[in-house]
């Protein structure tokens, strides 16, 4: 062909195209695919493609745009009948070549970024669950209900009260602890009934008495069970928990047992002692018992003030909100303030507005989205009312322990912020044809789109790109479109066909030879997997004729209306792949306890998972049992003679993983007359001895310790004193094995001059302080029988001089943590006596702490 002859077909074919004009394809409109809209119409913008000769005209969905210079405007109806309405804006050029946008809406109601789903999420605790949840509150609220925090806050624990006789008696602690702080929950109309139980409570009191008699004593109080009832309110405030005290609290005492132990109440006091300790002993229960309903009552009422207990357990039960349990669970962000918390005869309902949400980083609740994932402004709003939920399951009437209850809406939140991490963007490399699984290449897919086979060769490798231009949504339709529980709506997911071509210089580029979005409503149930503790929802497809299929982009020539057709038939063959998208939801754990799933169920447009709290198997301590091996308490207290004493006592407290045993006690001697010397001599000790119980696959820890704190004191009163403590011994062992030892050395003298018998100076008055730890750690992995033993011999010595000149001897002891309780002037075994030591922070202190190894 000459050159004049291609020429002229050239402008033929220009011609032809300039007279019969040609479509251009591009994406420049607003607002972007997958928007929401809750209005009948929807203003659409956009600009003339590039490359496009100005001054032609612009419909949208058949509406005459307008212009404001280089941007075009009109106001399309929405479809209203149906969620989708896709919008195509076609530019007409005047050579005719017209130039064709498109883009997808979405009609419905909505809820923007950053606004709440009202009432979208929520928990129920049973009075069955609550109850479950007994050892954690323990735990919890028992490091918060610091019982010897409370008491020593109390100040005075008693207030100024008749003790009779024309006596005034106030005290105020000066030590206090217990071994075990018990607390239980349920919930009735009127309020949460938390009753708390206190085991093996102790105070060391300092009172003053004023009036007809005068002057200061120590007393010791022993309190077997201290049961203190309240019922508290839960409201919220400022979206947090809030406890607030309903009315008083009642106390009541049971083997209350104390003894004065120094002043002039002590009944050995000569005279006064028998009278005070009568008269006072009497008001002293009735006065720790008022004490306790002022100090631990509501100061103000209802006002904004709390009481110790309910600030206790606002502290104990922090962790109880939807916000951290569901969002860390299913790796996204939820902020849901609580906006009603309301008791009753069946539990307590806590509910809460949500906001699902997306962010980007590597945090606990961030993602990393793929390159094109979306980033949507609203999620789709479902309108539902709140559930009324019972005590059993709606559909087996079983008796469960908690409830949670998510919104439609809250879901579809859930589902967005999902979608903008990659939730449905995935390259298929496989596709399911008949029930057969396929490598996706030219020649499978050309039994789809025939023309695969003409414009690549026979088995090119493709990928099917699935790329979501709107998240899915739940709606409010009464089920799925087979009955499934359900409806997931699934629109405009834009499937893409693409061909990776190598580039000079390594790597390759996508070529995109077709590009469809789809429309699809979608069965959906949410099942459990008890194996994995997942929540797996099952993605179901319609029928074909229920699927709406647009072509976008078409490099294939294929013949579109054909092609449409043919994809929505065969679209259900893609849902198992869509499903496998969706993943699982981990089931969040509430305060340490895993969910076991026993029912889901629908309500309306809100949707509750039924279950049952169990506890997480933790590597734990059990069978702990102390020992007390040190000699029994003894004491002559005599007024004309020699006076000595041994007096001590073991308090301990124990959890899962925690021993704490404090061993306090005093050893006193006085030698009155110089006729002969006093000795006193005793052994301190205890043994703990426990099984370690290891969950499977865990290695254990056990960090053993021990600490003597204390002081040698002699009171100048003649002659000479002398005291003595030997090396604490510590030691474990493991299965009856053999023992190993991790002793303390403190210095066995105090510094009274001479052994027992040999005598010393006169004038021997000191005050020397003793202070000694050890450690030790063990590992293991399997379950061990452990014993701990500590113990140690202490001695005081008062040395009376029978040589010229005669001399009685001074007061000999040996404090750590105890007061002696002799009257007859007896002062060295007193706290906080010479040195003005810390009953508190001396005595014995051994440790066992478990910990599990990385």
């Amino acid at each position: 062909m000459g050159e004049e002859m291609k020429r002229l077909v050239a402008l033929v074919i220009l011609g032809a195209l300039v007279l019969g004009g040609c479509d251009f394809r591009s994406e420049y409109i607003a607002p972007v695919a997958g928007t929401i809209v809750d209005t009948p119409t929807a203003t659409v913008t956009g600009t003339v493609p590039g490359g496009a000769p100005a001054g032609g005209t612009i419909t949208v969905n058949g509406v005459t745009g307008t212009w404001d210079g280089d941007n075009w405007s009109a106001v399309i109806p929405m479809d209203t009948d149906t969620y989708v309405t896709p919008v195509t804006a076609i530019y007409t050029a005047p050579n005719n070549n017209r130039y064709i946008q498109e883009s997808t809406l979405i009609h419905g109601e909505k809820i923007d970024d950053g606004e709440f789903s009202p009432g979208g999420v929520g928990m129920l605790f049973t009075n069955g669950g609550i109850a479950g949840l007994g050892p954690v509150i323990n735990t919890l609220a028992g490091d918060a209900f610091d019982i010897s925090a409370q008491i020593l806050a109390q100040d005075p624990l008693i207030p100024p009260t008749d003790a009779g006789l024309g006596v005034t008696i106030t005290g105020r602690a000066y030590e206090a602890g217990a071994e075990s702080v018990n607390v239980g929950a349920t919930s009735t109309n009127g309020g949460v009934e938390t009753p708390i139980t206190v085991t093996n409570l102790y105070i060391g009191l300092d009172l003053t008495l004023s009036g007809l008699l005068s002057g200061p004593c120590k007393l010791e109080i022993e309190v077997p069970t201290t049961s203190i009832n309240a019922t508290f309110d839960f409201a919220p405030t400022g979206g947090e928990l809030d406890v607030n005290m309903v009315g008083q609290p009642g106390v009541s005492l049971a083997g209350v047992s104390y003894e004065f132990i120094s002043g002039i109440c002590d009944p050995g006091t000569p005279l006064l002692g028998s009278i005070i300790n009568s008269a006072a002993g009497d008001a002293i229960e009735q006065s720790i018992r008022d004490g306790f309903v002022t100090q631990l009552g509501d100061p103000d009422g209802t006002g904004p003030q709390d009481s110790p207990i309910a600030d206790s357990i606002d502290t104990a039960l922090a962790n109880v909100n939807i916000a951290g349990a569901v969002g860390e669970a299913v790796k996204a962000n939820l902020d849901a303030p609580f906006i009603a918390i309301d008791e009753s005869a069946t539990g307590i309902d806590f509910r809460s507005d949500a906001d699902f949400h997306a962010t980007f980083g590597t945090g606990p609740a961030d993602c990393l989205p793929p390159a094109g994932a979306p980033d949507f402004t609203s999620s789709f709003d479902v309108a539902g009312t709140y559930p009324s939920l019972g005590a059993t399951t709606p559909g087996g009437g079983v008796p469960y322990g908690l409830a949670l209850v998510t919104s439609s809406s809250a879901f579809n939140q859930l589902l967005s912020s999902m979608t903008e991490c990659g939730l449905l963007n995935q390259d298929m490399s496989q596709i399911t044809l008949g029930g057969t699984t396929l490598p996706v290449t030219s020649t499978v897919l050309a039994a789809i789109v025939p023309e695969f086979a003409t414009k690549l060769p026979p088995n090119t490798p493709l990928i099917i790109r699935l790329d979501p231009q709107a998240a899915p949504f739940l709606t409010d339709a009464p089920s799925g479109p087979n009955g499934e529980t359900a409806e997931l709506f699934l629109a405009d997911l834009r499937i893409e066909f693409i061909q990776r071509v190598p580039v000079p210089g390594g790597g390759t580029s996508d070529r995109r030879w077709l590009s469809l979005s789809v429309d699809a409503p979608l069965g959906f149930e949410m099942g459990f997997d008890p194996a994995a503790g997942q929540l797996s929802p099952t993605i179901t497809p319609p029928s074909g004729g229920q699927v709406t299929t647009r072509v976008h982009a078409n490099e294939l020539g294929t013949n579109e209306a054909a092609l449409e057709h043919v994809f929505s038939q065969l679209f259900p063959n893609f849902v198992s792949g869509l499903g496998a998208g969706f993943g699982a939801f981990p089931l969040p754990s509430f305060l340490g306890m895993d969910l076991q799933v026993l029912e889901i169920a629908r309500h309306g447009n809100y949707f509750g998972l039924y279950a049952n709290l169990v506890p997480q198997l933790q590597t734990r301590l059990e069978n702990v049992v102390v020992t007390d091996l040190s000699t029994p308490d003894f004491a002559e207290d005599a007024v004309l003679f020699d006076s000595w004493e041994w007096r001590h006592r073991l308090r301990r407290q124990v959890s899962a993983d925690e021993v704490h045993v404090n061993l306090d006690g005093v050893v006193g001697a006085d030698a009155c007359c110089p006729t002969g010397d006093r000795t006193t001599n005793a052994h301190a000790g205890y043994r703990i001895s426990f099984d370690v119980v290891p969950a499977s696959g865990d290695t254990w820890r056990l960090d053993l310790s021990h600490l003597i704190r204390g002081a040698h004191t002699a009171n100048d009163e003649g002659f000479a004193a002398r005291t003595n403590i030997s090396t604490i011994t510590g030691r474990y062992r493991l299965d009856g094995g053999a023992w190993q030892g991790f002793a303390v050395g403190v210095g066995a003298d105090g510094p009274g001059d001479g052994t027992p018998g040999q005598g010393g100076p006169s004038g021997s008055a000191f005050n020397e302080a003793f202070l000694g730890s050890a450690t030790t750690s063990v590992q293991g992995t399997t379950a061990t029988s452990v014993e701990v033993e500590f113990g140690f011999d202490v001695s005081a010595f008062s040395d009376a001089n029978l040589l010229f000149p005669t001399d009685d001897g001074s007061e000999a002891a040996v404090r750590f943590g105890a007061n002696d309780s002799l009257t007859n002037d007896f002062t060295a075994g007193d706290y906080p006596g010479s040195g003005n030591r810390n009953i508190t922070q001396d005595g014995h202190f051994g440790s066992i702490t478990l910990t599990t190894v990385p």
